[in-house]
């Protein structure tokens, strides 16, 4: 008999879940869709005036750069709240939350490739303008390597945005449930090697200011010290990344278990 009623609960919330999430989809299919069209007028409205920045001397390509990139963003958010209102609709709640997570990673992801793109036509932009000093004695030395480090990190910029891209929200929060140490280890593992792709990345610039007197041993031994410490970070990551849930089981004690 009890098993009974709950089945009867059960089936009572699952067709209460799945009524309030074809709701919510079709009101957010609704608002999305009326949006989208504001974008639409005001993008065709603005055509003239954007059409004539991208034109302008000099800036003309970093401002390109900028509106390709924020009609991308805006695109891939319409794409993302589309697609999560898809889900509602078919009354897959589970479903909608997964795809809102991971159109919350892509988003990011692409966001930090537009900051990289937008970043790219800056130092474009301004190379005519750096090239005449890269010859003077001292000051030559400090712009190319503040160049060359600008060059590094965009370059960082962008491969860090495609990892959070590739990020599977409740994957991750599985693995977190059924093994919480390696995956810590695993997460640990790529934020040192993150820090140790940016101390490459700065190597240019910090390569020059370590030649200067004073300054240059402070950042040398900084430097050093970062290293040191993010190494062991890694090798932290390393070894907790080779725990398995059976070797958490055997350590605790049994009335733990």
């Amino acid at each position: 008999m009890a098993s009974l009623l709950s089945s009867k609960l059960n089936g009572v919330f699952t067709l209460a879940v799945q009524g309030i999430s074809k709701v919510v989809g079709f009101l957010t299919k609704a608002v999305i869709t009326l949006v989208d069209e504001v974008v639409e007028v005001v993008s065709t409205l603005t055509a003239p005036l954007t059409d004539a920045l991208t034109q302008l001397p000099v800036i003309g390509n970093t401002v390109e750069t900028v509106l390709d990139s924020t009609t991308g963003l805006l695109g891939g958010i319409s794409s993302g709240v589309h697609a999560v209102a898809d889900k509602l609709l078919e009354g897959d709640l589970l479903g909608g939350v997964d795809t809102l997570l991971n159109g919350t990673t892509d988003l990011v992801g692409q966001s930090l490739g537009g900051v990289s793109d937008i970043l790219d036509s800056v130092l474009e932009t301004t190379a005519p303008l750096t090239a005449p000093l890269l010859s003077l004695p001292v000051v030559g030395d400090v712009v190319a390597a503040v160049g060359q480090t600008a060059s590094n990190l965009s370059g960082l910029v962008a491969e860090t945005g495609d990892y959070v891209a590739g990020i599977q929200p409740l994957d991750l929060v599985s693995n977190l449930l059924n093994n919480p140490v390696a995956t810590v280890g695993g997460v640990v593992q790529d934020v040192s090697g993150t820090v140790d792709a940016l101390l490459d990345d700065l190597a240019p610039i910090t390569d020059t200011v370590t030649s200067l007197p004073v300054v240059g041993d402070v950042v040398a031994t900084a430097g050093s010290t970062i290293g040191a410490v993010n190494a062991g970070l890694y090798d932290l990551g390393t070894q907790l990344s080779k725990v398995s849930p059976l070797d958490l089981e055997l350590s605790l004690p049994q009335q733990y278990v």
